[in-house]
């Protein structure tokens, strides 16, 4: 989801459907609804499953969202995802109620297999203990979000499944993964909804 430049906070959007206004720094970004919550207790930490993607671009700070005092719940996820030169690259926005710059974020890949039948990626984007740490002693006021975007890349192929093949067995290859489905994973552990998105292809 394209989002063109605005120069002005928009109130009420969608006519007051929705309980928050909005910011937008950059010309264009993808907006992925998800917000992380402060961790309250490290008794019930929980990271997610996967693989960790190791190619991950500077975080960039978007803009931020304004909720009403009264909403409080995670939000479902937007995501772009491109296969090209045998790279799977993701464009994501994250929500984190932080002053913080530039918050770390982690990632995890999992295979899993769409209910369609059709490989698929799911992505976790987190951050450890000591951030989670640094969110909580750094939170925003008047329930603002602010808006980070986060690009990676992923050649991995751990944990995918074998396929027989004239001649014996082979991996299935990163090319064949048809959706990629992102989370905001909070290790408290608390999670946004995952929103599935079609892979598109670049020669």
């Amino acid at each position: 989801m394209t989002l063109p430049k605005q120069d002005a906070v928009k109130d009420n959007l969608f006519h007051g459907i929705l309980p928050y206004k909005v910011t937008y720094k950059h010309e264009s970004i993808h907006l992925n609804q998800s917000n992380m919550r402060p961790i309250a207790s490290t008794d019930n930490i929980i990271f997610p499953p996967g693989e960790p993607v190791t190619e991950i671009d500077p975080i960039i700070n978007s803009g931020y969202i304004q909720f009403s005092p009264s909403f409080d719940q995670p939000l479902p996820t937007l995501v772009q995802a491109e296969y090209k030169g045998g790279f799977i690259f993701v464009t994501a926005v994250v929500l984190i109620n932080t002053t913080l710059e530039e918050p770390t974020l982690i990632v995890n890949q999992l295979f899993t297999i769409s209910n369609d039948g059709e490989p698929k990626l799911q992505f976790f984007i987190y951050c450890d203990v000591e951030e989670i740490g640094n969110i909580n002693e750094n939170l925003t006021a008047d329930n603002i979000y602010n808006a980070f975007t986060i690009n990676f890349k992923t050649e991995l192929t751990d944990g995918f499944p074998m396929r027989i093949q004239e001649g014996g067995y082979e991996r299935i290859p990163l090319k064949n993964v048809k959706y990629v489905e992102t989370f905001l994973w909070n290790i408290d552990p608390k999670t946004s909804r995952g929103t599935v998105t079609t892979v598109q292809t670049t020669n």
